[in-house]
């Protein structure tokens, strides 16, 4: 069962031992630093800002991360982020239950009514997932695809 705990308080230097892959880490957030830069992630998911920062959990044992941001201070519109599975559960079906699971909460706990996401075109396995729930592209910048949907 996939449980998504609010990271409160916040804490970002999970991050560095549940990430363990460069290539993730540019996935997440193409403009890291690294080494890990613990402020640049407290700034990336300050809550002050009206962002959202959930701990995903496995069985007891933290398996991923999610973020809600919030989108020029919108309640309606959020920005899914900085998204992460541990590569075992990856291609499981796991993912789309974290995804299932972002969409609930967006949808019921914070009242969002548009989701949007930015993916990598050579992402595949995320893009195909994405599209697979209904999110439709609206702008593409190089290898940046961005993609939108309604929540329901």
């Amino acid at each position: 069962m996939l449980e998504a705990v609010p990271n409160l308080p916040l804490d970002v230097n999970f991050f560095v031992c549940l990430v363990t892959n460069s290539s993730d880490f540019r996935l997440m957030m193409p403009t890291v630093e690294l080494p890990f830069n613990a402020k640049q992630w407290e700034n990336k998911l300050d809550k002050e800002q009206g962002n959202y920062s959930y701990k995903v959990f496995c069985q007891g044992k933290i398996v991923g991360h999610f973020a809600l941001l919030r989108v020029d201070h919108s309640v309606s519109t959020a920005t899914l982020g900085l998204v992460y599975l541990a590569p075992a559960l990856r291609h499981t079906g796991v993912s789309r239950k974290l995804l299932e699971l972002a969409e609930k909460i967006g949808r019921e706990d914070l009242k969002v009514k548009t989701m949007l996401l930015n993916v990598r075109s050579t992402n595949l396995p995320a893009y195909s997932l994405y599209r697979k729930f209904g999110y439709e592209e609206y702008e593409r910048d190089g290898d940046l695809v961005r993609m939108k949907k309604t929540l329901h």
